[in-house]
């Protein structure tokens, strides 16, 4: 039996729920049966206590008639009336009140019945006490005395049915007690009862509720999912309706994500809107009317729309279901089936044009044939009788062939390979034919041949799998060959070249290096890691990690450098200082240009270590400042000494003359142009000869070398000097 079939089916559950009802009904048929009757019960005792009670007062109300001090108010003349009179009233009432409560008990209203007559005569025979006021009750006469006697047995008839009454009422009382007892713990069961089957039922219903509602949650999240990865517009429309309960309109409650996809409308947006404020092209091309068939028929209907959104034109089929009271609206975006149905036709007409022009693309293919320089071939497989290939039937080959063997395609077309190329066999390329055709994969390779010319050429062949045999192509490499071979003696110069360029860099205590702009990654090279103080490679370069080297005081220089290499792709930075590893600071100077490498901008250059030529210049420069010291000493001493200095450089008639010298002369320090021809007029005549004696003395040793004189002994030895100003030294 299929108990999942039974759990699950509604009939079943009809069924328990039939069933529990009847046991809560009969439960609760039964508690309230118990409960009335206890009621009843309650009120049989309540009941019984009234009669008791009224009994009681009956009993106190006839045991008043014997008291002497009774008797004696009412023969009282002045309050007899009223309280004899109060007294009658009282026992009537009394009477009154035992025969309303017991009119439901037939044997308590037969021992009632001569109750009133008893009471009638206890009234009477009081009253004959109460005619005679002035008389005390021992003074009476016998008649009296038997009237008193008559009222003691009128009272103890009263009492005889009193006591009857009780003893019936404590019976009744014993009875109900009995039945209490006996039927008290009906009801608290019952009700136990009951409340356990409510429980029960409670409980299986919170279950079946809660199990139900997870299967809803478990639905919405479905149902959420199939609407967001749904390729379809969704849209959920509810009636508008006017005073005349016609639909004029319909309100959008509901719209999925792909609204905005295809349509560009926010699905929050409009829900809540009108269909015709929203989509007014409803309203106009009669589908309007579509939807109010679609809610009032209660039947499915399609259309195929045609719109316009976000600029293009959408074709969309569209579902109209009727769903509880409203419609559901499923449109499923139809463009590329339009698009492709138009397509289909546009190629069918292409391919009609085509047919028509298929034979002369027959010949204009002849002519691809003709004018390529490619050798096409389309060979057909030749099998043994176990399927083995054993050689290929040339089926087709262009005139290409022809300079290369010297064959033409007509005669050796529908021949097999083996007669036409049999070194195809001696080699492995018959192996990548064979292969081709059995496994379909498309194989290439190069062979040398040797042409009908008597030169070895190298061909590079393509070959393609086509039905039982194979397409060749074939065209001439052997001029890339010759480039490759090139190419490869190329890279061994510039694998030489490379080393040298490392070994000059080490020679030379220079780096290189490659800065790429976009992110500020780097490379250097090996000796740049060197001068850093590492090991090449030690660590990855970038813009940053290199920043930690450059010496404190020019942060500011280096981050220069990179915004305006970055900026123009140039910097005017052409050096700063570094820290290395081992805390030596370092000058560098650097010389950069930008380019574009692997498509990124970057910035190449290479750096020179300058410690050494800059520490050398520093000294240059302390001992250019300690000579212009001793000049600016040298000079103030000659002012005081009054005393000139002079260089002359030998073998010319350059001399250079200090500024007090000048001063002795007569002029301001340089003015004039010194030289031997020039000074000599400052001479005295009678000292010129030894003047220029003096200069061939000190001239003599470089003159023995071969030095010509200076210009102006030459001229001097020619022409007679006459002094202009004579100056005694």
């Amino acid at each position: 039996m299929d108990f999942k079939r039974i759990y699950s089916s509604s009939k079943t559950y009809i069924a328990l729920l039939f069933v529990a009802f009847v046991i809560i009904l009969f439960t609760a048929s039964m508690a309230y049966y118990q409960i009335m009757r206890m009621q009843n019960l309650g009120e049989k005792v309540a009941h019984t206590l009234q009669v008791n009670n009224a009994i009681s007062e009956l009993s106190t109300h006839s045991t008043l008639a014997e008291s002497e001090e009774f008797r004696a108010q009412i023969q009282n003349t002045s309050e007899n009336n009223t309280v004899f009179a109060d007294y009658v009233e009282e026992g009537e009432t009394i009477l009154k009140t035992l025969q309303d409560l017991t009119q439901d008990n037939p044997s308590q209203q037969i021992r009632l019945a001569p109750m009133t007559e008893l009471m009638d005569t206890l009234h009477n025979e009081l009253k004959l006490l109460a005619e005679h006021p002035n008389e005390a009750i021992s003074e009476l006469n016998e008649s009296e005395k038997t009237k008193k006697s008559d009222i003691n047995f009128t009272l103890y008839r009263i009492r005889n049915i009193r006591n009857q009454m009780l003893a019936e009422e404590r019976l009744s009382i014993k009875k109900t007690r009995e039945e209490y007892n006996a039927n008290k713990y009906l009801a608290p069961f019952t009700s136990l009862l009951l409340a356990f089957f409510a429980l029960l039922v409670f409980v299986l219903a919170f279950l079946k509720i809660y199990r139900n509602k997870l299967r809803i949650r478990q639905s919405e999240n479905f149902l959420r999912s199939v609407l967001a990865t749904t390729d379809n517009i969704i849209n959920y429309y509810e009636p508008i309706y006017d005073k005349q309960k016609d639909i004029i309109d319909f309100e959008i409650i509901f719209a999925n994500e792909c609204n905005r996809d295809y349509l560009g409308l926010d699905p929050n947006e409009i829900m809540g809107k009108p269909v015709s404020e929203v989509f007014p092209f409803l309203m106009i091309n009669g589908e309007f009317q579509k939807l109010v068939q679609c809610l009032q028929a209660k039947e499915k209907i399609s259309l195929d729309r045609e719109i316009y959104a976000k600029g293009e034109k959408l074709w969309f089929k569209s579902f109209l279901t009727p769903l509880a009271e409203g419609i559901m609206v499923t449109a499923r975006n139809s463009t590329a089936e339009e698009k492709a149905k138009k397509e289909q036709l546009l190629l069918n007409q292409r391919l009609e044009e085509q047919n028509l022009k298929l034979l002369d693309n027959r010949a204009f293919l002849n002519n691809i044939f003709r004018s390529i320089s490619h050798v096409v071939m389309n060979f057909e497989s030749v099998r043994d009788k176990s399927g083995k290939i054993v050689d290929f039937k040339i089926l087709f080959i262009n005139d290409k062939i022809s300079p290369i063997t010297g064959d033409l395609p007509e005669e050796i077309t529908n021949k097999n390979i083996s007669e036409i190329f049999p070194t195809v066999f001696e080699s492995e390329i018959f192996g990548y034919l064979t292969g081709v055709v059995e496994t379909g994969v498309p194989t290439s390779y190069e062979v040398p041949y040797s042409a009908i010319d008597g030169n070895e050429k190298w061909f590079s062949a393509t070959a393609n799998k086509l039905g039982d045999g194979i397409t060749l192509t074939t065209r001439e490499v052997t001029e890339e060959k010759e480039k490759t071979n090139q190419l490869v003696q190329l890279n061994t110069q510039l694998e030489t070249q490379n080393s040298i360029f490392i070994d000059a860099e080490n020679v030379a205590n220079i780096g290189s290096y490659i800065w790429y702009l976009d992110n500020g990654e780097a490379s250097i090279s090996d000796n740049f890691y060197r001068i850093l103080g590492y090991e090449p490679n030690a660590f990855k370069i970038t813009f940053d990690s290199y920043r930690r080297f450059v010496h404190p005081d020019d942060i500011g220089i280096y981050d220069r450098l990179g915004e305006e290499t970055i900026e123009y792709g140039k910097s005017k930075v052409s050096g700063y200082r570094i820290v290395t590893k081992q805390g030596d600071i370092k000058h560098i100077e650097l010389n950069g240009r930008a380019l574009i490498r692997h498509g990124r901008k970057a910035s190449v250059g290479v750096i020179v270590d300058v410690t050494e030529e800059k520490q050398n210049s520093d000294r240059v420069i302390e001992l250019n400042q300690e000579l212009s010291i001793q000049n600016s000493i040298l000079t103030d001493a000659e002012r005081i000494a009054k005393i000139g200095s002079f260089v002359w450089y030998v073998g010319t008639d350059e001399i250079e003359l200090s500024d007090n010298f000048y001063r002795m002369l007569g002029y301001e320090p340089k003015g004039f142009e010194a030289s031997l021809e020039q000074f000599a007029e400052f001479v005295h005549p009678d000292d010129l000869q030894m003047y220029e004696q003096s200069i061939e003395r000190v001239h003599e040793p470089v003159d023995r070398r071969g030095t010509p004189l200076p210009n102006y002994l030459q001229r001097r030895r020619n022409q007679t000097f006459k002094s202009k100003r004579p100056v005694h030294l």
